[in-house]
């Protein structure tokens, strides 16, 4: 037989209710002891009247029998249903007689259950239970603008009047204090460990799909702590750092992740498509394709990838534009766990944890400069005269392009294609009666990074050594070169400061040499402007020499005759094109050891991205990561969000604030919990600053729901430390979760939460003794006997329950029966 055969045939066995468990003999009226109905008196009198002789005219001459004074059999029934007043004297008398003799036999009847009575209740001493008061879940609301107040068992609420006319009282079993909290979202995460693990997420746990799918009106209950059928969830991490802001060119971003504690299953080959990697863009979110990232032998995870010139601006995150509830003002990548990864999943990352981060730029083919001269304002877009049209000694052109010169700067390179300049400038100036080479014409360098870094007097040739027709592009680097001898022609210049001079360093002897520019340059160094950087020309371009060598050659020719040396007009410096590339870096940002800089570090931020929201980490609770530090604690910090627990309840309740209390209605479908699970253990948390803190016994003051096995009400008392401003559930909102660790359907579904519920229990003032038998139906409480001025509206939405009549008799036996055997 199949196995749910045997389970069916089970469940239609007799003793599987109480009703069926009652041996037959206990009855009452098992062994009656007149068991004749008025239908059987008749056919007896019937019968019997044969046997009885009538006397009509004398009395020793019978003239026959009682026979006809009564019905026969087959007209019994007619008898005994006839609405008609014809019935004959002597038939009305005897039924009287019947219904009367009726009492007498009941009496005999009882006889046996008056034994069973006298054995249970005279000699075992047992009684019946008393009748208990049946209880309802009342909702109230307080009028607006209205302090919060006390409802006391005073405090009677009126179900109108019973049968008898006798009004019904419920009274509130104990002070609850009502104010204008009201649940405004209620949400819901489970942790599914099929595969690698996802985390699923309900935004709106009340709802068919979570998601806000109506609920079949008759079949209104959904999974309070989530399920395997919810949505995946969004989780990851974030990365909001100024030097990803970048506006054009050729972008190239590394991000480098130091973790520790790693599963051994984490490889680059499982790592190839685990993650989505979107960036803030002008446009709402950039996403980047085949993100691929490494992981070194060290634990370093790096993401690197490309935003070609085509993409719109990478800028600082706007909510406006992108959504979410970051609180960084700059650019941010966000890292997301992919959910259809076969290889890996949230289980895999589960005790991964980060110890530091940091990202670095490398932005090429920058065109849209800032470009001045001593004559103003310069034109990129067509060819301009950097340093004037008559360029001498000390002329200045500015390179602006705030956007790398605000950031740490590892290197930044300026690319020139000179208009119409000769290929040889020793040529080109020899009858100049002066001795050039390209590397003649220098400009002394300077600006300022983001950071520490000042570039400051540096001098660099300006043209190719070879070739001045070619793109000349200088590449300046905040390097610290060891020192050496002597200064020679083709070295690049660095400085540190002023004070310190410069440093001239031959690549090709691997020469280094310092050296006072004060005895170089006799001018003075230019201060380096906010945003710019400086090119001062170290030399003019001989326009002074030519006037005064042409005149001289004139004058020669006069004199002396002979050919007339004709010269080359000077080179006016004229820039065909110009772009800009740079170099730039975040400070490492310590995360799991963070000094106390770290927590405003204004060059990177980090963040998990949860379900709900985004939260930073070192944003919040300094004072509690200060003390480990002092104390010299570590911190670990988890590369993805932490969620501990197999399902969570998240309730937000508006117009609720720290320091309140709030009695909560939860409203269960009883019987839904899966029976062979044992008890789930709940626990309850708060929100406080983007943390769950657990509540305390002294907060959780009233649970009257078995574990959410029972419909019934939990009063909590809000903390002081509870915050509603939080970034990884909405703002607004007081936030607390129930949370349990092991299997979910260990409680029953949900049908409401509620809050501001009272308890009341009904108060007998000698009404009719059935309305215990069923349960008071739903809104049949609408007001408060007396009334208060605090309150707007009193609900009672559901029914009645644990309300029970006084035994009867046959409950009585079973019971009795049940307790001997």
């Amino acid at each position: 037989m199949a196995e749910q055969d045997i389970i069916q045939n089970l469940i239609f066995q007799l003793g599987q209710s109480q009703d069926d468990r009652l041996a037959t003999e206990l009855g009452g009226h098992f062994a009656d002891i007149d068991e004749q109905t008025t239908t059987d008196l008749l056919h007896q009198t019937q019968a019997f009247a044969k046997f009885v002789n009538y006397y009509h005219d004398h009395p020793s001459t019978p003239v026959g029998d009682w026979s006809n004074f009564f019905p026969d059999a087959i007209n019994i029934p007619d008898l005994l249903t006839s609405q008609d007043a014809n019935t004959p004297a002597h038939l009305a008398l005897l039924l009287a007689f019947l219904e009367l003799y009726k009492q007498p036999q009941s009496v005999i009847n009882h006889l046996t259950a008056r034994h069973l009575d006298f054995y249970y209740q005279d000699v075992l001493r047992l009684t019946k239970q008393a009748a208990i008061a049946d209880k309802v879940h009342v909702l109230l609301e307080l009028k607006k603008n209205v302090s919060p107040t006390s409802i006391q068992p005073a405090n009677l609420f009126s179900a109108g009047v019973d049968a008898t006319n006798v009004e019904m009282l419920y009274a509130p079993t104990r002070e609850t204090i009502i104010n204008a909290a009201k649940v405004a979202s209620l949400r819901s995460l489970f942790l599914d460990a099929s595969g690698h693990g996802t985390v699923r997420y309900a935004p709106i746990a009340n709802s068919a799909d979570g998601l806000g799918g109506e609920l079949p009106a008759d079949n209104f209950k959904w999974s309070g702590f989530g399920n395997s059928q919810l949505p995946a969830a969004q989780i990851g991490l974030a990365i909001a750092a100024p030097v990803l802001r970048m506006k054009e060119g050729d972008r190239t971003v590394t991000i480098s992740l130091q973790l520790s504690n790693m599963a051994a299953n984490i490889t680059n080959a499982a790592l190839s498509k685990a993650f989505d990697l979107l960036l803030s863009s002008e446009k709402g979110w950039l996403k980047i394709d085949l993100v691929s990232p490494s992981l070194s032998s060290s634990n370093l995870l790096i993401f690197q990838f490309t935003v070609s010139a085509k993409e719109k601006a990478i800028i600082d995150y706007d909510s406006a534009i992108h959504g979410y509830a970051y609180s960084a003002q700059a650019p941010i990548a966000q890292i997301l766990l992919r959910t259809d990864s076969l290889n890996i999943g949230y289980d895999d990352f589960r005790n991964v944890t980060i110890q530091s981060a940091q990202v670095t730029v490398a932005v090429s083919n920058i065109t849209t400069l800032q470009l001045e001269s001593d004559g103003g304002t310069l034109d990129a877009k067509k060819a301009f005269l950097p340093f004037g049209s008559q360029p001498t000694n000390g002329s200045r052109f500015l390179v602006g392009y705030p956007e790398a010169l605000t950031k740490k700067l590892s290197e930044v390179s300026i690319t020139v294609q000179w208009k119409n300049a000769p290929v040889n400038f020793s040529d080109y100036y020899k009858d100049y009666g002066v001795t050039l080479t390209n590397n003649s014409f220098q400009a002394i360098v300077t600006f300022q990074d983001g950071g520490n870094w000042t570039y400051n007097g540096q001098s660099n040739s300006l043209f190719n050594a070879n070739n001045a027709t070619e793109k000349r592009t200088l590449v300046f680097q905040p390097n610290t070169p060891s020192r050496s001898a002597n200064i020679t022609e083709g070295m690049e210049v660095y400085a540190l400061s002023v004070a310190d001079g410069f440093w001239a360093v031959n690549k090709a002897k691997k020469i280094v040499i310092r050296k006072s520019f004060l005895s170089t340059y006799q001018n003075a160094i230019p201060e380096p402007q906010t945003g710019f950087i400086t090119f001062s020309l170290a030399r003019d371009f001989l326009h002074n020499t030519y006037r005064q060598k042409y005149v001289e050659n004139v004058l020669k020719f006069n004199k002396l005759g002979g050919t007339l040396v004709t010269l080359n007009e000077p080179y006016t410096p004229t820039i065909q094109s110009i772009s800009l590339a740079y170099q730039a870096y975040s400070g490492l940002i310590n995360i799991a050891a963070p000094s106390l800089a770290d927590f405003a570090n204004p060059d990177l931020q980090f963040f998990h991205i949860t379900p709900g929201g985004q939260m930073r980490e070192h944003g919040y609770q300094r004072q509690q990561v200060e003390s480990q530090l002092h104390a010299g604690i570590g911190l670990e910090v988890p590369l993805l969000p932490s969620f501990n627990d197999r399902g969570e309840l998240l309730i937000g309740f508006q117009q609720l604030n720290a320091g309140d209390s709030v009695s909560v209605l939860f409203q269960v479908a009883e019987g839904s919990a899966n029976p062979d699970l044992s008890a789930a253990t709940i626990r309850w948390f708060v929100l406080c600053d983007n943390y769950w803190r657990p509540l305390s016994r002294s907060e959780v003051v009233l649970d009257t729901t078995n574990q959410l096995l029972s419909s019934g009400i939990i009063q909590f008392v809000v903390p002081l430390v509870a915050t509603t401003q939080n970034t990884i559930l909405p703002s607004g909102l007081i936030w607390i979760k129930a949370a349990i660790p092991g299997q979910t359907t260990a409680v029953c579904q949900l049908i409401n939460i509620v809050a501001n519920a009272v308890e009341a229990k009904f108060i007998d003032q000698g009404n009719d003794s059935k309305h215990l038998l069923t349960a008071l139906e739903p809104n049949k409480i609408t007001k408060l006997q007396n009334g208060l001025a605090a309150i707007k509206t009193v609900q009672q939405p559901y029914a009645s329950f644990d309300g029970k009549a006084i035994e009867n008799d046959i409950a009585f036996n079973i019971r009795s029966s049940e307790r001997l055997r």
